[in-house]
């Protein structure tokens, strides 16, 4: 499929995410990309501390009976099940209850949860994103103008049709509150 004719049919999907985040900026404050990168780095260095030695520090799982994020197993499952999960183990998964505290058990699960989007989004644009993230209303306001995701460049043009839609979930996910 022509590049174009994929832009525009992910795009859709890709905007509705963008833009729930810009009526939740809306509705709540802006929060400022500093800020967000700052919340998704802390997030990054629980889930790598404590969990990228079984489930892989790209998602890709390492142990044999560990969901690999990174093909988005298990992520189908609801926060609460999850956290669970998390909370008071599961075969062969050890609790964490008695080493992480419940609001770094979330801050895992949400890292775990953007996983894919956020090594495409690593891989493609921390070279003008290293420390700081697009706000996710400015790049819906952009795609739904006809754009891309990126203002500066075409870094979207190497994504995969899932890559493309992972890096807007990653967007929307890390650009709230």
């Amino acid at each position: 499929m022509p590049l174009m004719n994929r832009q525009m049919m992910l795009k859709g999907p890709a905007v509705i995410f963008l833009l729930s985040v810009a009526a939740t900026e809306a509705a709540a404050g802006s929060m400022g990309s500093a800020e967000a990168y700052s919340r998704l780095a802390a997030a990054r260095d629980v889930f790598e501390t404590n969990c990228a030695v079984c489930h892989g520090y790209d998602g890709a799982a390492l142990v044999e009976g560990a969901p690999s994020f990174a093909k988005g197993e298990r992520l189908e499952k609801k926060d609460a099940e999850l956290l669970k999960t998390i909370n008071d183990g599961k075969d062969p998964m050890p609790a964490w209850k008695d080493v992480i505290s419940p609001t770094e058990q979330k801050a895992a699960l949400a890292y775990a949860r953007t996983i894919t989007g956020g090594k495409a989004f690593a891989d493609a644009c921390a070279v003008c994103h290293a420390e700081t993230l697009p706000k996710p209303k400015k790049a819906a306001k952009r795609m739904s103008d006809g754009g891309g995701l990126c203002e500066k460049t075409e870094a979207e043009n190497s994504f995969s049709d899932t890559e493309y839609l992972a890096v807007a979930g990653f967007l929307t996910a890390w650009g709230k509150k």
